[in-house]
């Protein structure tokens, strides 16, 4: 895409079988912070960064690495992925806008415009 400054990652996501157990190998062993939980996701804190952990056949975002961009330029992003033939995928979020892509191993990369807070 042309001059869409990347500011750098912003969250992995993976894909898991067990919630449970993969919250405690990810806070009782490697120490990350747990800052929210749901019944089929957890997010934890890895500095101004996070990790997100989705139980496995969850409908929605699955296996995927987010990268912030500024949030003036996801619309432009979007229009870049379309000119490119890709498809359109975004979703609205409660602080930002996403627009997905995948790479051509089918990786899903999100590019994230996450909004200041008012």
């Amino acid at each position: 895409m042309d001059d869409i400054p990347i500011l750098g990652i912003h969250e992995i996501a993976f894909e898991v079988q067990d919630l449970e157990r993969s919250i405690g190998f990810y806070r009782d062993v490697l120490g990350l912070p747990l800052y929210s939980r749901g019944p089929q996701q957890a997010w934890f804190r890895i500095g101004a960064q996070r990790l997100a952990l989705f139980t496995h056949g969850r409908r929605g975002s699955g296996q995927h690495f987010a990268l912030l961009i500024p949030p003036e330029e996801t619309e432009r992003a979007r229009n870049a992925l379309l000119a490119h033939g890709f498809p359109e995928e975004t979703m609205q979020q409660d602080d930002g806008f996403s627009v997905y892509v995948r790479d051509p191993d089918g990786n899903k990369i999100e590019l994230y415009g996450k909004r200041p807070k008012a």
